[in-house]
């Protein structure tokens, strides 16, 4: 797989805080209005991973790019869900292109691509996946997306890590409404309601809530 190098950012990550110097891009990247951060814990509930699947798949029926971190979880649902519905899904990683992390997720990789999305790293190809990198990545989860949505965060949670760079960007950011027989795996997502995100249930309350708009 090619790698493309990019030295210059385009909108809307030139207009972020702390914007990366390049990005290293395999596959299909044009940025659009219309991306979708999906995010969450990675040791979620499976009724969790059922609502990322269907959540992206629903969005990327209706021309949304729905944009991840590649990890275990609710990313991958979230990539598994754009991909059921043959449209491309991009994923954010915390290592170099040629160093997949989670190696189990290598297959996951290759679908992206072979499915038209993209592989997005700012680090350059072989850096290893180091635990500083995963917060780093996530402004620019945040960063390449319209809106963020958040299916399941626990207290301690790097997803809460994504929804402040969010909010510092001048993203809207929406949760899932918690479980309340699961109160405590779902304790970052009250905070956050607690905090102003927008409750949602379902993409369908996604969509009649959002507007895109162009990014800065």
């Amino acid at each position: 797989m090619q790698l493309n190098y990019t030295t210059h950012i385009s909108p809307p990550l030139s207009h972020i805080p702390h914007p990366p110097t390049q990005l290293y891009i395999q596959g299909t990247y044009t940025p659009t209005p219309y991306g979708v951060a999906v995010v969450g814990t990675r040791n979620p509930l499976i009724s969790s991973e059922q609502e990322a699947f269907l959540f992206s798949y629903i969005c990327a029926q209706q021309g949304i790019t729905i944009i991840s971190g590649l990890a275990y979880g609710i990313d991958a649902a979230a990539h598994t869900g754009a991909l059921a519905a043959k449209k491309p899904t991009w994923a954010v990683c915390a290592h170099g292109l040629n160093r997949i992390y989670p190696k189990t997720h290598t297959p996951l990789a290759h679908a992206i691509l072979e499915g038209g999305g993209a592989l997005i790293s700012e680090y350059t190809p072989h850096t290893p996946p180091l635990p500083k990198q995963f917060l780093q990545r996530n402004r620019i989860i945040s960063g390449l997306a319209s809106a963020v949505v958040i299916i399941e965060a626990p207290r301690r949670s790097g997803t809460l890590n994504t929804a402040r760079h969010a909010l510092e960007q001048g993203r809207d950011v929406y949760v899932f409404s918690p479980l309340q027989e699961h109160k405590e795996r779902f304790q970052g997502s009250a905070d956050l309601i607690a905090d102003g995100a927008i409750p949602i249930r379902s993409a369908q309350d996604f969509l009649s809530l959002h507007t895109f708009y162009p990014l800065t």
